[in-house]
């Protein structure tokens, strides 16, 4: 055995079975009712997508007439469709979420009683500081609510840096000594990482879950309120069929520009998008990894995943497991719910654009695997939906490329039929386009000015606005670098290319200049051929460009803006880009930043 391996500081408790599920074979016919207001929020999404998409697709049929009898129209035709139906189908959602955010759900909730949680949380060569720091915030507000004799904390290292280990260890037993008389820490270095983050918790499982009713699964960046955490218990006590609570974090935590941007849609935007998916989707809904709590006997017999047949990267464990674990619980009669009302539930975000495309890489992989899972037995439609959402999150930016591609090839061609074309028709085809794309932000925006708490939390109206507008502008910049990004990693997974497994990088001061221009180079390139071709043969057409050529002739500078702390200070000081977290920090996050400068200099005295 591994000298890594270590379970000393693990509990005495039972494990659990936790087989191998068959995704090819499923005789038990289980239905969950939908109820009356998720019948009315499907149907809405189902007719909002398809009106948001009939009005466009029968504009450019009218628009295109006899030249669709070309092939180049017909493709272009086909292409436009697809892509119009998925953000159509974000425009949908947002509709909904508007709708349903001001309506309760209606939940089922009892006391802790004598129920037992594990707070768990994977590392993997995280900052160990900043992990164990949320814990003992955690553990401490969890006392101050007189309920911290419900929960223990659970520390499932995957770490294979042996530094960090040594440290994770000095850390584990601080923590363990700080909270000696608030509830047990238990802590586990695991030598060999099989089925990573989803092979960590199903060996937590099996050889410890017997000791818990229900487990609190956080990511290395999370933080949540015990009230939080307290009312996720109370309705799985409430409620005996309910097997994944997800709650949905709100993005904070650092003052890059990059992550200032995601903070504020998140804050702005994600309350109506996440309203929107909760209210469709009922007791089909989804899990997405972490800050959800979930029930363990249920997860053990519905979740053993299994290993993908094949070779990397679309077969072996499974990379983004918990779409599919969302998946098989559902199949196995449990509910599965979001509650994007338990606002105490927080995480990290990437510090540049950068690092948000390294993790989308692996997200990339993770989702076209689901390619082998939708079709699984069992599954419900709403799952399916899930995954097919999911890929095509990524499948669009190949869609958009050819499009444009497409697109420019009728240029070029200058067909007869393609001059017949109405410019000032295709002109309004394209503001309708932008106007469905931009409909989630705009009820965003509507939704985050017309409540006062928001409204005042975030810079005010004014603020608000011109910070939307910033985001706007930032997004449309960095849209084609994700683009490409996202077409270069589809590519890469066709031709068999993993991406395996790497510790994230969740804070930076900036990205040096000569890092940027290895990652954005042939980005540049192109921006900068395509500027050079439209203006010596189309200058006309030039307009219609700018979006794309502008964000990809700048990749580079973009890209050392995005992970700059000092632009993302800058607009905090002037009032704009600003979350609730931010002119109003919670207790719970001034008292992690107490525990961490305190966990640091005991763990450095220690040493």
């Amino acid at each position: 055995m591994n000298k890594r391996q270590n379970y000393e500081f693990m509990p005495f408790t039972t494990g659990l079975n936790m087989e191998e599920q068959n995704l090819a074979k499923f005789d038990k016919k289980i239905s969950l009712p939908a109820s009356k207001r998720t019948i009315l929020a499907r149907c809405l999404l189902i007719g909002g997508t398809l009106i948001f998409t009939g009005i466009g697709n029968i504009f450019l049929y009218t628009l295109l007439g006899k030249s669709l009898d070309i092939v180049l129209f017909k493709i272009f035709y086909l292409l436009f469709t697809l892509s119009l139906l998925w953000i159509s189908f974000s425009a949908a959602n947002a509709f909904v979420g508007i709708i349903f955010k001001h309506i309760k759900d209606s939940w089922q909730e009892d006391e802790l009683g004598t129920s037992k949680t594990a707070i768990v949380m994977p590392l993997y060569n995280e900052n160990t500081e900043d992990s164990l720091s949320s814990l003992e915030a955690m553990a401490m507000d969890l006392q101050k609510k007189k309920c911290a004799k419900n929960f223990e904390i659970v520390i499932l290292s995957d770490t294979n840096n042996l530094d960090i280990i040594q440290n994770e260890k000095r850390q584990f037993r601080l923590l363990r000594e700080q909270l000696a008389n608030v509830m047990p820490v238990w802590y586990r270095n695991r030598a060999f990482n099989t089925g990573k983050k989803a092979g960590n918790i199903a060996e937590f499982i099996k050889k410890w879950g017997g000791g818990y009713d229900y487990m609190l699964v956080l990511d290395a960046d999370s933080l949540m309120s015990a009230e939080t955490i307290q009312t996720m218990v109370k309705r799985m006590q409430g409620d005996s069929k309910l097997g994944i609570l997800q709650t949905v974090p709100v993005l904070c935590g650092e003052l890059n520009f990059f992550s200032r941007l995601q903070q504020f849609a998140g804050r702005v935007y994600g309350k109506v998008n996440a309203a929107g998916i909760a209210a469709w989707a009922g007791n089909e809904g989804n899990y997405w990894g972490h800050n959800a709590l979930i029930r363990i006997k249920s997860f053990a017999e519905s979740c053993g995943l299994p290993v993908l047949k094949g070779k990397k990267p679309f077969g072996g464990s499974i990379l983004s497991h918990d779409f599919v674990e969302a998946a098989l619980i559902r199949r196995n009669g449990w509910k599965v719910r979001i509650a994007p009302e338990l606002t105490g539930s927080w995480e990290g975000t990437p510090p540049s654009l950068l690092e948000q495309t390294k993790r989308d890489r692996r997200w990339t992989q993770g989702n076209l695997q689901h390619l082998k899972v939708i079709g699984a037995k069992g599954l419900s439609f709403w799952n399916r939906l899930h995954f097919a959402v999911g890929i095509m999150g990524y499948v669009s930016s190949v869609l958009w490329l050819l499009l444009i591609a497409v697109g420019t090839l009728i240029l070029v061609k200058n067909n007869v039929e393609a001059n017949s074309v109405n410019i000032s028709s295709m002109n309004l085809l394209s503001v309708y386009t932008m106007t469905v794309l931009f409909i989630p932000k705009i009820f965003g925006w509507f939704s985050s000015i017309a409540s006062k708490e928001t409204c005042s939390l975030c810079g005010g109206k004014k603020g608000i606005t011109l910070s939307m507008l910033i985001e706007i502008i930032a997004s449309c910049l960095f849209a084609p670098i994700t683009m490409l990004f996202n077409t270069k990693n589809i590519l890469e997974i066709v031709f068999g290319m993993d991406s395996g497994w790497n510790a994230q990088c969740r804070s930076m001061d900036r990205l040096f200049f000569t890092e940027a221009l290895r990652a954005h180079w042939w980005q540049c390139l192109a921006g900068l051929i395509a500027s050079m071709c439209l203006m010596v043969y189309y200058p006309e057409n030039i307009l219609c460009y700018l979006p794309v050529i502008a964000g990809l002739t700048l990749a580079i500078p973009l890209s050392v803006l995005s992970s700059s702390k000092k632009a993302g200070i800058i607009f905090y000081i002037t009032g704009l880009l600003l979350i609730a977290e931010e002119t109003h920090e919670p207790a719970l996050m001034k008292n992690r930043n107490n525990y961490k400068e305190k966990l640091a200099l005991a763990a450095e005295v220690a040493a």
